[in-house]
């Protein structure tokens, strides 16, 4: 997200800076290297026009900046990352993708997806806030918020509006400034780098529920309990195919259930989560091959015919379930 030999902000998570600046020319060279996805900064009209009140910095995974300004215009440049743009007063315009968006302050915010092209054009007196994260930031927290890996099919192609009136955007708007006032006010007395963290953390998963449908739908639905049957249909399949590659988001949706339901059902039937079930009948067969093996046989066979891509994480979990090195029970053959 940061360009390398980047000085637009301070690249220690938690650490917010404030700067006013004098010189157009600083100015702009500051707004064009704050982002991967910002370039050829401009602000149009006189040098006694001109003025540019910047505060922010880095979280974590995510940036956020805040900044007051005389009217301006940039580039956004493709780039793998994504950037939510908050007008608080008067507003902006994005030219690219499929058209041309207005954004207006209190009313709409805009979401720019990873490797768009266009321009921007904001208003004079524009104070707003932006909110950068990388697009594999987004993908991560989006999956760990629904147990599928991030993997959650294709991003936005094109500048997508957000209204105030959704309930989502709305929190993230409300939560956007409070974050930015906290630090703030932590940074004032050193402190900031103890919250940033989870302030990074809370706007990365309201910015992946508006980023990704599947996260609102899926994250935010009631989990049940989808019985012992399908659990034991889900064990049946796993033990018959645990040495190969298996999906279990991809296998809840053949079962007709929810990922999370699944992981409840195992819970509660079985006592454990279906990764760790199918990790245990991986580990079960690796110990049978092992105990059955021929003359010649290596131990890194066995653990890749059984499923396992890491030979050093196969060896640690053999090894605290059995009390024995993997090679241990070769020799023992």
């Amino acid at each position: 997200m940061r360009k390398p030999h980047d000085n637009a902000h301070n690249s220690v998570s938690g650490a917010f800076q404030n700067r006013t600046f004098a010189d157009k020319a600083e100015a702009e060279a500051f707004l064009s290297n704050i982002a991967d996805s910002i370039s050829a900064a401009h602000f149009e009209g006189t040098p006694s026009e001109f003025h540019l009140s910047y505060a922010g910095g880095a979280l974590g995974h995510c940036d956020l900046h805040r900044g007051t300004h005389s009217k301006l215009s940039f580039k956004i440049t493709r780039a793998d990352e994504y950037h939510i743009v908050l007008p608080l007063k008067q507003g902006a315009r994005f030219t690219g993708g499929h058209g041309t968006s207005d954004v207006v302050a209190g009313r709409s915010a805009i979401l720019l997806p990873p490797r768009l092209e266009g321009h921007f054009d904001v208003q004079g007196g524009t104070t707003g806030f932006s909110l950068i994260a990388p697009a594999t930031s987004v993908a991560a927290r989006a999956g760990g918020l629904i147990g599928d890996d991030g993997k959650l099919g294709s991003p936005h192609q094109t500048a997508v509006m957000l209204d105030h009136a959704d309930p989502v955007v709305k929190t993230l708007v409300r939560n956007v400034s409070n974050v930015f006032h906290e630090m703030q006010n932590l940074s004032h007395i050193g402190l900031s780098s103890l919250a940033a963290a989870n302030f990074d953390d809370l706007l990365l998963g309201l910015a992946s529920a508006i980023i990704r449908p599947s996260v609102r739908s899926r994250a935010g639905g009631r989990v049940t309990d989808p019985g012992p049957a399908v659990v034991q249909r889900a064990r049946d399949f796993i033990d018959a195919h645990a040495s190969e590659p298996i999906r279990l988001a991809d296998l809840a949706r053949v079962l007709g259930v929810g990922l999370r339901s699944l992981q409840t059902g195992f819970r509660r039937h079985v006592g454990c989560s279906p990764r760790e079930y199918l990790m245990n009948c991986r580990l079960q067969l690796a110990r049978s091959r092992l105990l059955s093996a021929s003359s010649g046989t290596k131990v890194s066979t066995v653990a890749f015919d059984c499923g396992f891509s890491d030979l050093a994480v196969f060896s640690a979990k053999y090894r605290l379930v059995f009390g024995e090195l993997p090679s241990e029970t070769l020799r023992r053959r």
